[in-house]
């Protein structure tokens, strides 16, 4: 385990340990985290605030003869040990609605439309630890949260900057959810001129393609509500693209 391995280096409170997809922090009594154990062969780094210098002990025999502790599934992601990118960057945040913490909730991170990192599971203190994939900085990063049945596009970007930790155990980055930021209502009322598209948040643009991939609509600038005449069109599956203020798409098939 983490513990283990780093028993005789004296960890401070806020060192860290993380690999490509997992991280773990130092709390100032154990270690927190995605990261559970030290595979062989898998390279780490090691973060610390410690002016001094420490120096890294092999845990003596007494380590080696125990049994194997059997490890839970603590992991708060599902995710392909693989990634497009070298580099990544950790999130210790806690979710909440007004005051109220979502203990349930799901966090994903976006590129545009690539996924970069999730928690599906809160850990410690209710607290998701979430590992960024990617490289350099300035990229901006949608937040995107599943909780209570909907689905909430979080109105505040972040910023991926390489190596950074964005938040901690004593003061968590807050992802505060917005009732009116939920992407799950967006709704069609059909009639017999076209469609009334009514949305939860205020969208950049709306358009429409046919089935051969020609958009036959553009609309939407900074509205919420959107009339939509099918009247010249001919009978058949449409899809609908929205587009959020930030910039995140989402699509569906209409039938006219």
């Amino acid at each position: 385990t983490v513990a283990d391995a780093f028993a005789l280096l004296s960890p401070e409170d806020g060192d860290i340990v993380k690999n490509q997809f997992d991280f773990a922090i130092y709390d100032g009594y154990a270690w927190e985290g995605t990261l559970q154990a030290l595979v062989p062969g898998e390279g780490y780094i090691y973060y610390s605030d410690y002016a001094g210098t420490k120096q890294l002990a092999y845990p003596s025999s007494d380590y080696q003869r125990k049994a194997p502790a059997k490890l839970s599934t603590r992991s708060a992601h599902k995710q392909t040990r693989s990634s497009a990118y070298p580099s990544n960057m950790n999130i210790i945040a806690l979710v909440k609605n007004g005051e109220e913490v979502m203990t349930d909730a799901k966090v994903q991170i976006y590129a545009n439309e690539e996924l970069r990192g999730q928690s599906s599971q809160s850990l410690t203190h209710d607290l998701h630890f979430i590992t960024v994939q990617g490289q350099g900085s300035g990229v901006m990063l949608n937040i995107v949260v599943e909780c209570d049945g909907s689905t909430f596009e979080v109105a505040e970007p972040i910023f991926f900057n390489e190596d950074m930790l964005l938040g901690s155990m004593q003061q968590p980055y807050v992802i505060q959810l917005d009732p009116t930021t939920s992407i799950t209502n967006i709704s069609f009322k059909k009639d017999k001129f076209g469609f009334l598209l009514q949305s939860g948040s205020p969208l950049r643009s709306v358009n429409i393609y046919d089935a051969s991939g020609r958009n036959v609509y553009s609309g939407g600038n900074n509205t919420s509500e959107v009339r939509i005449s099918m009247e010249q069109f001919a009978s058949g599956v449409y899809l609908v693209e929205t587009t959020l203020m930030n910039g995140r798409r989402r699509t569906f098939n209409v039938l006219w």
